[in-house]
């Protein structure tokens, strides 16, 4: 009975022993910080009809909204600089009359149709990614998105592969 009793408050003492540190270290971790944009724009942007290109892409889609998470402090969620005024309001998707009239998605892919920042960039030294990958989704190494568990894998070989060079560099290697 004496060991029953000692297990049970052992695991209760584990238990409020768990939630005190969370709750300490919740209070001690520094908020988080999000930086100002750099650049706010103040033009008005005249509504338009854009083309519909992506409507069963969701490849793309996904792409496009992990780079408005990771710039999430320079641009609004439509792709714009934070602070973009618009003619009809709030939102280059609806018309004068209020309807809506472009998807978001399409009115991203438009206005970024040149310099496409949603385009995950690799150091070209990596060479490609894995042609054969699986079809899971995780999120990447270093602020490169979501993707495949082989893609983060390429990405943490070739970051090591990196780091190693420039320890052997550092140290007077090659």
């Amino acid at each position: 009975m004496n060991k029953v009793l000692f297990a049970a408050f052992a695991l209760a003492a584990t238990i409020v022993a768990t939630k005190l540190s969370k709750a300490a270290a919740s209070e001690t971790a520094p908020p988080k910080f999000t930086p100002p944009p750099t650049s706010v724009k103040r033009e008005v942007i005249k509504f338009k009809i854009v083309p519909k290109t992506t409507s069963e892409n969701w490849e793309l889609k996904t792409a496009i909204d992990a780079w408005l998470a990771r710039e999430s402090a320079e641009v609004n969620m439509y792709g714009d600089a934070r602070g973009t005024k618009y003619q009809y309001g709030d939102s280059p998707l609806v018309d004068a009359k209020g309807e809506r009239a472009n998807d978001k998605y399409d009115y991203i892919a438009h206005a970024h149709r040149d310099s496409k920042p949603w385009e995950i960039k690799y150091p070209k030294h990596w060479g490609k990614e894995p042609m054969m990958q699986t079809r899971d989704y995780v999120k990447l190494p270093n602020d490169y998105g979501f993707g495949s568990s082989t893609l983060a894998r390429w990405i943490e070989e070739n970051m090591a592969k990196d780091a190693a060079a420039a320890a052997l560099k550092a140290v007077g290697g090659k």
